[in-house]
């Protein structure tokens, strides 16, 4: 699990890859795997918002939003976390967290 904080201006596109291998640094095949992204204002908080994921047999995982995503989201800080579900065993990890902004213009 890595943790990574992320800035996106308002009504930009967001395209993050995330490369993950396991312990003897083989990539992880995420076509077997069910992956999720999620922010949300603190940890606590009742409202979850979900961002689109892809997972690739290379061991890359792209979460993304859209412009017009990112345009209806409140200029603020968020907490976020990837995680991924292997469909098989149905075990569920964390992959990466951290600080997700959104940061609007001056003038």
């Amino acid at each position: 699990m890595s943790i990574r904080n992320i800035a996106i201006d308002k009504s930009a596109n967001l395209s993050i890859d995330i490369v993950v291998c396991d312990a003897s640094g083989a990539p992880i095949d995420f076509t077997l795997y069910t992956a999720n992204a999620c922010y949300k204002t603190h940890a606590d908080a009742a409202n979850v918002t979900y961002m689109t994921t892809n997972g690739y047999s290379n061991g890359v995982l792209n979460v993304s939003l859209t412009g017009v995503e990112t345009a209806n989201i409140s200029i603020s800080r968020y907490m976020y976390e990837v995680y991924a579900t292997h469909t098989a065993s149905n075990t569920t990890s964390r992959v990466q967290e951290g600080i997700f902004t959104v940061r609007g213009g001056l003038c």
